[in-house]
């Protein structure tokens, strides 16, 4: 969700583990969460593609849940009751946000704490091509640059936020105004694909072509941050700032699964806000 600010917190180490691979996949596909982030620096050690994800120093969430008050549960449950009411209008994608020079600027902060340095982490001891989907102003380029082994790619429908992406620096021959759900790049061109607080905001449509088109450019592994409800449910499309689905972790796994098959894993991430919190999906082939 990108205008909201980041909430702050600890940082940790990642690290690959078969071990706690296992435990995820015995536990539904849920990845154990994060309990604090280190920034990796570059490096020149062997890297695994699969598994995807896991961690050296963590905190076990398998089976867990989050706690959220009477209060914000009640509300997550009128949501999903009155969600088919509002499913006309999440149909619609307002996208006029995107051309929107104050939201551009609310770009340039709202994962400097949270989102920014975990893609950080997530790929910072890999090699090759990456594409930053839906890109905006191409602010997680800052947080990947030193990796010399990564070849930052970046895209979004708005030609104002790419202009603005090249301004700082990333080759304009990396950067591409296109559709997510209409990619205008070719089978497996890149080794990694993803995408931060952007597909929650796509109709259910949009969103199941912008998962596709993922699956269709990468031939590694995709990285993919949206936000869930706390309260469990799927509230459905809610508009209390940027529109946006507030759905549950499953109905999300079951998004990429209808791309991705069995291969889809999720993990906390430190970014939430009244009634959302972060969580990332990782999906191989």
């Amino acid at each position: 969700m990108k205008p909201v600010a980041a909430s702050g917190g600890s940082r940790a180490d990642y690290k690959l583990c078969a071990h706690e691979h296992q435990r995820a996949r015995l536990s539904h596909h849920r990845a154990p969460c994060l309990d604090e982030i280190t920034d990796p620096r570059p490096s020149s050690s062997s890297e695994t593609l699969l598994p995807p994800v896991t961690f050296h120093k963590l905190r076990a969430s398998l089976g867990g849940g989050v706690m959220v008050s009477p209060v914000l549960w009640t509300q997550g449950l009128c949501n999903s009751l009155t969600k088919k009411s509002r499913a006309e209008v999440g149909a619609r994608q307002d996208t006029n946000l995107y051309f929107d020079p104050n939201f551009a600027e609310l770009l340039e902060i709202w994962g400097n704490d949270s989102v920014w340095p975990e893609i950080r982490v997530l790929l910072g001891q890999r090699s090759g091509k990456v594409l930053d989907l839906a890109c905006g102003t191409g602010r997680t380029f800052d947080f990947l640059k030193d990796f010399e082994r990564l070849h930052y790619y970046g895209c979004d429908i708005s030609e104002p936020l790419i202009d603005r992406a090249a301004n700082r620096g990333i080759p304009r021959d990396q950067l591409k105004v296109t559709d997510a759900t209409r990619l205008d790049y070719a089978d497996r061109e890149f080794d990694y694909v993803f995408s931060i607080g952007s597909l929650e905001h796509f109709t259910v449509e949009g969103l199941a072509s912008a998962i596709s088109e993922c699956r269709r450019v990468y031939r590694g592994v995709n990285f993919h941050q949206v936000p869930v409800s706390k309260s469990g449910f799927d509230e459905g499309w809610i508009t209390p700032y940027q529109a946006y689905w507030n759905n549950s972790e499953q109905w999300w796994i079951e998004q990429f699964r209808r791309s991705f098959g069995d291969q889809v894993w999720s993990m906390t991430s430190r970014w939430s806000d009244r009634q959302s919190r972060g969580a990332w999906f990782i999906c191989s082939a």
